[in-house]
Parts: structure tokens; sequence; C-alpha cells
């Protein structure tokens, strides 16, 4: 019987993002390193064919001048991204802690909130015609009112985010870190100045502090 071929030896290859991993840049990966042997994706056909670079070839262009010269300057740039997103937070908080400083919250006696809440809740209704929502506001238990109560105070008896900070753009981690921030300090003077509505003002309170944490 004739002796089977040895199987070659698996060469072991790194991928893009394996790379970066190890901190190459896409601009040293472009600048320093050959270009590399395409593959199709195992796990998508229609994806675009995946780079490889033996480690062989990687290893020894990672002892070349060049590729220290390009690292070090690539942790430099790492380091001031850094540090310019580590003053923009504080910037941010900084702004968070003057707006807040300027919330007043307006206080009406309890029956005048109620009706003034369920008749802003029953606008709302009649005006988003929607089958799976109830028509009727003036059913609502104690739990769904006090939650009621306190979005109205937030909305209509504070300098709320219409006045305070609309300007910002909540879609950004930033922004949103301000527009939570001032959320929960609202959320604290409707407290004291209602408080009846306090354990409810302290359950969105943290729940808007969640937000503003897992945001960052």
């Amino acid at each position: 019987m004739s002796k089977s071929k040895d199987p070659q030896p698996r060469v072991p290859k790194l991928t893009q993002a394996g790379l970066k991993e190890l901190g190459w840049t896409k601009t040293m990966i472009e600048t320093l390193l050959p270009e590399p042997e395409l593959k199709d994706n195992p796990h998508y056909k229609c994806a675009a064919p995946m780079k490889l670079w033996t480690v062989e070839v990687v290893e020894a262009v990672m002892e070349t001048p060049e590729y220290a010269s390009a690292a070090a300057l690539a942790a430099k740039r790492k380091a001031a991204a850094k540090k310019a997103d580590e003053t923009k937070t504080a910037n941010a908080i900084a702004l968070a802690g003057d707006l807040s400083d300027k919330i007043t919250i307006k206080v009406i006696p309890a029956p005048d909130l109620r009706s003034r809440t369920l008749a802003a809740k029953q606008a709302w209704y009649d005006s988003h015609d929607y089958y799976d929502f109830p028509r009727e506001a003036y059913g609502a238990d104690d739990a769904t009112m006090a939650r009621w109560m306190v979005n109205y105070i937030r909305h209509n008896l504070t300098e709320d985010d219409r006045t305070l900070y609309n300007h910002l753009n909540i879609r950004t981690c930033k922004g949103w870190l301000i527009y939570t921030t001032i959320k929960e300090a609202t959320l604290h003077k409707i407290a004291d100045a209602y408080p009846y509505l306090a354990d409810e003002c302290m359950r969105q309170a943290q729940g808007a502090s969640y937000d503003a944490i897992s945001r960052r």
C-alpha cells in the first residue's frame, strides 16, 4: 500500500479584526503590510472576502522602525482622543449641574393637579385614535395616577427639557448624560415640592440614573 501524503502544516494567520486587537490601525495595515490573502467569509457567503496575513509576516513588520514609529503615533492619538472624551464628559456634567440649578417647580393644590393631569391625559387619548389605547383616563389606579401627575409636573409646571435643554442632541452619549442628569434633578425637586409624589419621583429618578450610566 502506498503511504498517504502528510497534510500541509497549517500556517497561522491574522484577520484585520485580529490585527486591530493587537493595536494596529487601519492606516497602519494599509501602509505597512503587503497585500492580504483573500478568503471567502465562512459565516456570510454574501459578505466581502476576509483579508488574511500570516503571523510570520506580521511579526516581521512589527520589528521594523516604520512600525515602531506608526505605533507610537497611534498611541499618542489614542491618548489625545481619550483625554478629549474625558474633557467633554466633564464639561457635560458641569453644564448639567448649571442647568439643574435653574430648575424651579410650580406648586399647585393636589385637587387641581389631579384634574389638570386627567384632562391632559384624556385629551392625549382623544388625539391618538388607536384601538389599543384606553379611551378613559379617569379610571386610572393610584400608581398610574401618580406617574401621570409627576410627568405632568415635569412637562408643564417646571422649566423642563423644552426650555432648559431642548437644544442638546440627546442622541449622543454626552447629550443623553446631560438630559438624564437634569431629569433626575427635576424629579428630586418635584419630590421636595410634592411630598405625596416622592415615591414615584424616586422610582423615575432611578430609571434616569440607570439610563445615564448605561450610555456612558
